[in-house]
């Protein structure tokens, strides 16, 4: 029972139905099924004398993929482009410097030695200790997701061409630790640090974006952080400048600079984009459903926002009938029954009367009002309007995993037909994606480690390519050891083929391997067990 004055919005809440969360789950799950098979990144030879440098580089940006993690950060960028209409990562070559456990001979005792050289005691086996080193522990090039909400895109640029703009920029959240060791580490082009001490609790954080993302930090400018957090907000900038007008240096061309601002008062970096960004921005941005135009794309989700709301709001109708009817809508007579007693429901509810109504008719007393709803015909509209999402969506219920009950029985070939047919929606998707993000994605990698990699390592001569590392290397063994020079050759991006992962046809493969498999020529020629 509401208490008098009380508004009803206030104890209402909105049945939320998952439809568009199920939409994004079946998109996601078929990019991220061509774009995390490993290798993540593809490459090939342009020449013959690059082609085992080529199966190396492929080998070593794996093993260094799977460190950074890459393919999280490449899920959040598909999943941004899917929500948002536009996702960007920005790749950067990190260096590690730690520890790492050892082994160290431990040398024999001067008597053993002088017994062993006169041939008086047999030589003992080598003995060795565990010590700690510290050196690089891992290079590679990691992948920094950014918020669509927090970017500075140039308003004069379409989305899928950034390098052709001015500038870019946008809001990276950082702590006072992270800028420190950051400047220790690199250096020149990173400075004042040491003068972001004094910005305790939130006034690190910047003001450009103080009401855009406080649903995800639930982090507010007022709230109170003690002052061991060190929260600090730097805005990232890169922009074409010509050095001579900016007092920078005495060159008339124009290149591109990093400037990083913290807490908006302190600039702490800004030096010239390195190889391989001195010609592009490091931004790698994917927009599968832009128009070319548009500095910003509307998202696939937010197309159906609308449809979703009227889903949201059918099923939300129906609930608080229910609702209204299991509780009651009672008419009473105040001065035949208690009010008290009615405010307290539960079993054995007991109501007492009035004198006045002692011995009358108890009907006359309280009634129950009578209503009738006209939300089943809402739900099955809600339904109807989920049915068109899946349809404007391109995820039809064979994609979803769901099999719908029909009258009449479904053909093979017709049931085949319609999951390819939903499948074949969702190549282009791929190949934009592929050709926007991937492919840049797999080049700036493949540049960058072969620039900026010092250390050696170890890669598995199984793979791709095997026959090939194995006739260079010799068939014993399983690894092979690779220097950083072992990767300067020229390489070129095998482009994804969503078709042949996503839409081949099954039975039309099989009947092909039955009928090669009958005729012995052909069998000659395909190797049908692998």
């Amino acid at each position: 029972v509401l208490e008098t004055g009380q508004s009803i919005q206030k104890v209402q809440k909105v049945l939320i139905i998952p439809a568009l969360f199920a939409l994004l789950d079946v998109m996601l799950s078929n990019l991220l099924l061509t774009f995390a098979e490993e290798p993540i990144y593809r490459y090939r030879w342009t020449g013959e004398e690059d082609m085992i440098g080529a199966i190396l580089l492929e080998r070593v940006v794996s093993i260094k993929n799977r460190k950074s993690k890459a393919i999280l950060a490449i899920h959040t960028m598909l999943r941004d482009a899917l929500v948002y209409g536009f996702g960007l990562v920005v790749p950067t070559w990190r260096i590690t410097r730690g520890k790492y456990v050892a082994k160290e001979a431990v040398p024999a005792g001067t008597l053993q030695g002088m017994l062993e050289s006169l041939g008086l005691a047999q030589p003992k086996p080598p003995e060795y200790k565990k010590i700690l080193k510290s050196g690089i522990t891992n290079e590679a090039v990691y992948l920094e997701n950014v918020d669509p909400y927090l970017v500075l895109a140039d308003p004069n640029t379409p989305i899928d061409r950034l390098n052709a703009g001015e500038s870019i920029g946008w809001l990276r959240p950082d702590n006072l630790s992270n800028k420190l060791e950051m400047e220790r580490q690199y250096g020149v082009g990173y400075f004042n640090a040491q003068y972001l001490s004094h910005l305790t609790g939130n006034y690190g954080r910047s003001c450009i974006f103080a009401d855009e993302r406080n649903d995800k930090s639930q982090v507010i400018k007022d709230s109170q952080i003690v002052d061991i957090s060190r929260p600090m907000d730097d805005i990232e900038y890169q922009i074409r400048i010509i050095p001579s007008e900016w007092g920078l240096g005495s060159s008339n061309s124009p290149q591109r600079w990093r400037f990083c601002l913290t807490g908006d008062t302190i600039i702490t970096a800004a030096h010239p984009l390195e190889y391989p960004f001195d010609t592009d921005f490091q931004v790698i941005c994917c927009a599968p459903e832009y128009d070319g135009h548009s500095a910003v794309p509307i998202s696939r989700l937010e197309i159906n926002y609308g449809t979703a709301d009227f889903v949201n709001f059918s099923f939300s109708a129906n609930k608080m009938y229910h609702e209204r009817s299991l509780n009651g809508a009672l008419i009473y007579d105040p001065s035949m029954i208690w009010e008290q007693d009615m405010k307290q429901p539960g079993p054995g509810l007991r109501i007492r009367l009035k004198r006045r109504a002692w011995g009358g008719d108890v009907n006359r007393a309280m009634m129950q009002l009578r209503t009738e709803s006209g939300t089943p015909q809402l739900v099955s509209d809600a339904l109807t309007a989920i049915g068109l999402m899946e349809k404007f969506y391109g995820a039809s219920e064979s994609s979803q995993g769901v099999i719908r009950s029909r009258g009449e029985r479904v053909s093979a070939k017709e049931a085949g037909d319609a999951s390819l047919g939903g499948l074949r929606r969702t190549d282009r998707v791929v190949k934009i994606a592929s050709t926007q993000a991937l492919f840049d994605l797999a080049e700036k990698t493949a540049l960058m480690t072969q620039w900026n990699m010092s250390e050696g390592t170890f890669v598995d001569l199984t793979g791709r390519g095997e026959q090939l590392l194995r006739a260079e290397y010799g068939d014993e063994g399983g690894q092979v050891y690779v220097k950083p020079e072992d990767l300067a050759v020229r390489t070129d991006v095998e482009p994804y083929d969503a078709t042949s992962i996503l839409t081949e046809n099954p039975q039309a493969i099989t009947q092909f391997l039955q009928l090669a498999a009958s005729q012995p020529e052909l069998m000659q020629k395909l190797d049908i067990t692998r």
